[in-house]
């Protein structure tokens, strides 16, 4: 039934939400920054937790770089300087 709901509105399933953080080379605080989620709701979506739709879809914008780094920009106050650079160039290096 959960597999049905994401995939009639375009929710990523738990092990491509993994995969999408882990294609950044982000942790769980990097990420739930960028997307102004709750400390450890990314995780919780990993572990299986259902995203709302807005989440869901959101989370799959990301899977295009270009979009991450948008985010990231947004996002920029919420890291050092150093950090957010490392993440940029992080972000930047993937294909």
């Amino acid at each position: 039934m959960y597999s049905q709901y994401r995939k009639k509105h375009g929710i990523p399933t738990p092990d491509e939400i993994k995969e999408i953080r882990q294609k950044y080379g982000l942790n769980y605080s990097q990420i739930t920054k960028i997307l102004g989620f709750g400390t450890n709701q990314y995780k919780q979506y990993e572990d299986g937790n259902v995203p709302s739709e807005s989440n869901g879809k959101l989370i799959q914008t990301i899977k295009n770089k270009n979009n991450m780094l948008n985010l990231l920009e947004l996002s920029k106050e919420k890291f050092d300087n150093k950090e957010f650079e490392i993440i940029k160039k992080k972000i930047s290096e993937c294909l």
